[in-house]
């Protein structure tokens, strides 16, 4: 009984964080690939370890590391920002994971707020703003205080190698992406 429980949660989890499929507004979530494990935004960090397992703390003291190439940044005891750096084990509700081609981030999303080349072999955030139901526009960022509510700014993105492969993804607010807080 308690099995049936736990799979009834697993699915109504990752269902809610695949609801959002087809729109601009990002993903704010990551599932494990093999049992479909759901880590996202805004969980508690006892919730994070009962999908992934116990973490520990990176050397600056800033953000937990967990097995396969998971760390989660947490702001008040709740996921801020949370990337997946290695193979793929996780992947993005869009499907997208480590070493894939950023097509089905660009395929869900559009365009992305930040399209950087500068950064390693580039990069790719897409920004939602909750306020006005709308993604947000390139230099719209620019100009948004990081003191904001950071949850009406939920944001999803991908660090690119040289070769223009996914070598990091991450979700999580706008907050966490330029104060890593």
């Amino acid at each position: 009984m308690r099995k049936i429980i736990v799979v009834v949660a697993v699915a109504l989890l990752l269902a809610g964080c695949r609801s959002l499929a087809g729109s601009s507004r990002p993903d704010p979530c990551i599932f494990r690939v093999h049992d479909g494990g759901v880590i996202c935004y805004g969980m508690e960090a006892a919730e994070v370890e009962w999908v992934a397992g116990k973490g520990e703390l990176a050397s600056n003291g800033e953000f937990l590391i967990y097995d396969h190439g998971l760390a989660v940044y947490y702001r008040n005891n709740a996921a801020s920002l949370i990337y997946i750096a290695e193979g793929d084990y996780y992947a993005h509700p869009s499907g997208a994971k480590i070493g894939d081609l950023p097509d089905k981030l660009r395929k869900k999303y559009g365009t992305a707020t930040i399209d950087d080349k500068e950064i390693i072999g580039g990069s790719l955030v897409y920004v939602y703003d909750s306020i006005h139901n709308k993604p947000l526009e390139l230099d719209d960022h620019k100009s948004l205080p990081i003191e904001e509510p950071p949850a009406i700014f939920p944001a999803v993105g991908a660090y690119l190698d040289d070769n223009g492969y996914i070598d990091i993804l991450a979700v999580g607010d706008l907050r966490a992406y330029l104060t890593g807080k």
